[in-house]
């Protein structure tokens, strides 16, 4: 079956569009080997480790002046960042910043370890601090507005996006994150513009054509959405998003195989993503099959992230299909409860309560959903018991023979 399945909105947006900007100090006067591993002027040669082991020794010799080992400790924490060791990073930036308060790039380092650990309003106080002390730096300016997107603040995230491209114009990142922000406000148009013009400054990006794809997702136009993902795959082959973005697409077109395996090579790649857990639950629920299996994805994303609306609605399709519809209309609201706009779980619960003999509940759900959503029925009628009643579809097929008229 060939269902044209309209995406659910959700942006995927990830930290790549996140860089560290470790620039060396140049102020030191000491030129001993300790200080030429901590500098890392070159780092091809000097591994983090010999950065660390340098720094360390200029910090415990307390042979320099104050900024002297500011700079170190801040060298120090950027080597550690490249390590992974982000709590250590943390903790010798915050020295850094001490010794020399007005530092922006420790404060634009910490900015970005707040980042990575989901924590935005932090890490746009770092970056707001960062850009009082330079007032120019593009790195620190885009990387708020990709806070600004995380929460859904678009109208602040196009303002840091065009500064930081004013500043920079040709920062592909930033194009990309003023593209985010036009995905966030319904114009999926403008966001292509500055998916295309982010890769044409950079082609090899591929968050630039995991997010171009995500809004010809939304415009349902799936061939050049499948372009898209397959080319950022190209670019970056162990990229979880680009394979959930492009199940997502075949989950909307109803290639139930197929959107399985992508969405498993997600979960593979990132056992930790509870979307992609999530979208495997709706697709299992959708085409009504491996039901069980269905529950359990559902459940592991609400484990991942609890009281997650879009899981909970997933699981309430999953209880529709068992026939559970006590437990589906429970689901469906507690979903509800946290994301009331959902056109999906309104309508879910809708056909739920139309199947447990309360037409008038169902038919209100559903009114409710095509408010939300215009196009619901039509979206949802291609799967067997997920249509309406014969009224409800009348009504739906006027409404689109007026449109043409």
């Amino acid at each position: 079956m060939s269902a044209r399945v309209k995406p659910r909105v959700r942006l995927l947006i990830r930290a790549a569009c996140i860089a560290i900007v470790a620039l060396s100090c140049t102020q030191c006067t000491r030129h001993s080997q300790a200080a030429v591993s901590c500098w890392r002027q070159d780092k091809r040669a000097i591994s983090p480790e010999m950065a660390i082991s340098g720094c360390t020794t200029l910090i415990q010799s307390g042979d320099g002046t104050q900024n002297e080992i500011a700079t170190a400790f801040y060298d120090r924490g950027v080597a550690y960042m490249e390590q992974g060791n982000h709590d250590q990073a943390m903790s010798d930036l915050d020295q850094a910043i001490r010794l020399r308060p007005n530092f922006p790039l420790a404060f634009y380092n910490i900015g970005v370890l707040y980042q990575a650990r989901g924590e935005d309003d932090r890490s746009i106080q770092m970056f707001t601090m960062a850009i009082r002390f330079k007032p120019d730096f593009a790195e620190a300016i885009n990387n708020r507005a990709f806070a600004y997107n995380n929460k859904k603040e678009y109208d602040l995230a196009l303002r840091d996006a065009d500064q930081a491209i004013r500043f920079r114009p040709d920062y592909a990142k930033a194009f990309v994150n003023r593209g985010v922000a036009e995905i966030g406000k319904g114009d999926d148009d403008e966001a292509i513009q500055n998916f295309d013009q982010a890769i044409r400054l950079k082609a090899d990006l591929p968050q630039a054509f995991v997010d171009r794809g995500v809004s010809y997702t939304r415009k349902t136009d799936y061939t050049h959405a499948i372009e898209d993902f397959n080319q950022a795959i190209r670019l970056k082959p162990n990229d979880p998003i680009a394979f959930l973005g492009r199940g997502h697409v075949y989950m909307f077109e109803g290639e139930y195989d197929r959107a399985i395996e992508d969405l498993g090579e997600a979960i593979r790649l990132d056992p930790g993503n509870a979307d992609a857990f999530d979208d495997r639950c709706w697709v299992h629920g959708l085409m009504n099959r491996s039901l069980d299996d269905g529950m359990s994805d559902c459940n592991e994303s609400l484990r991942l992230r609890p009281n997650f609306a879009d899981a909970l609605g997933a699981r309430g399709l999953i209880y529709l299909r068992m026939a559970q519809h006590e437990k589906a209309i429970a689901s469906c609201t507690a979903g509800l409860d946290r994301e009331p706009k959902s056109a999906v779980t309104l309508y879910v619960r809708g056909i739920t309560r139309l199947r447990s003999g309360n037409i008038g509940g169902g038919e209100n759900d559903i009114v409710a959903a095509k408010t939300l959503d215009p196009m619901i029925i039509e979206t949802y009628r291609g799967f067997p018991g997920l249509q309406p009643p014969e009224h409800m579809f009348k009504q739906q097929d006027g409404r689109e023979r007026q449109r043409h008229q």
